[in-house]
């Protein structure tokens, strides 16, 4: 079955193309989320419920506590991550295995951050005589993460590292053309014992599973990752319940050089600035601001 025609039967089954293998045929596919019975009636819902426990912050107590675990499982299932990865989205296996080392040190470094989180809660503010001040940081909810396909579980961790030592709940929707390792980053986090309810991952399209996500009264911040087109949208969805939204929707970053900069260097750091993973990325340097003593070289 040639790629373009597993497209096809995936369409007309309803499911969401994951990703091709290396000779041209199906990769995996996954089922589509309805945003009735998902949203409505299951992922949001559960991701609320545990904010409703009366303890604080739920999420960054299971993050603090259960880091070290996170962090080992990834590092244990490293290379079947890395596979998963290269054969969902195409990127050499390499690459995709230091992604898995970023991930890994990503959950390190915003579990800390959990931890010191706690140390500051109630910390007091200096005021005038018979004023007293503290302050108390809170979850702000439920958020929706909706993640691309170019680092699909290290842009998904960037997302959900945080989200939890935050104290909040998630609804990760990943990628369409890239979700199985979001899907083994579910699997892990139930494995290592995050509560239930805590991350959910739901799979789909942009319009069906996307967009309710970003308009759902119980969502309480939408963040996206992707294009500007789809960002626009974004916040259009989320006007309605005024409910804040972050958004990186890429660039065009400029390299700048210097009139005192070795030039060898600078083109070496050029072309692998523009070039790596095949220039398919937000911080891709596609631009040169070169200093007018070098307009006689021919680049």
């Amino acid at each position: 079955m040639t790629a373009e025609q597993a497209c096809d039967v995936v369409a007309k089954n309803q499911k969401v193309f994951a990703g091709r293998a290396g000779r041209g045929g199906l990769f995996s596919s996954r089922p589509e989320a309805v945003f009735k019975k998902v949203f409505g009636d299951l992922t949001v819902r559960d991701a609320a419920k545990p904010l409703l426990v009366p303890c604080y912050d739920m999420a960054t107590a299971a993050l603090e506590s259960r880091r070290g675990v996170v962090v080992g499982t990834i590092i244990e299932r490293k290379s079947d991550l890395a596979r998963l990865e290269s054969l969902d989205c195409g990127k050499p296996l390499d690459e995709t295995a230091w992604d898995m080392d970023d991930v890994a040190g990503c959950f390190e470094y915003f579990a800390g951050h959990a931890e010191s989180l706690d140390k500051r809660q109630n910390s007091e503010v200096s005021l005038p005589e018979n004023f007293k001040c503290h302050i108390k940081k809170e979850p702000i909810g439920v958020v929706g993460l909706i993640t691309p396909w170019n680092y699909p579980l290290l842009m998904a961790t960037w997302k959900v590292a945080p989200a939890l030592a935050a104290g909040c709940t998630a609804v990760l929707k990943p990628s369409e053309l890239a979700s199985v390792t979001c899907l083994e980053l579910a699997d892990v986090c139930k494995e290592v014992g995050l509560p239930s309810g805590v991350l959910n991952v739901v799979t789909g399209l942009g319009p069906e599973a996307g967009a309710p996500l970003s308009s759902h009264p119980d969502v309480n911040k939408a963040a996206f990752t992707g294009s500007y087109e789809t960002g626009k949208k974004i916040m259009i969805a989320a006007a309605p319940t005024v409910k804040p939204v972050t958004l990186e929707l890429g660039g065009k970053s400029p390299i700048v050089v210097f009139d005192d900069v070795d030039i060898d260097k600078a083109v070496e750091w050029t072309l692998f600035g523009c070039f790596w993973t095949n220039g398919q990325i937000c911080s891709a340097t596609s631009r040169l601001l070169i200093h007018i003593c070098y307009q006689h070289l021919t680049w």
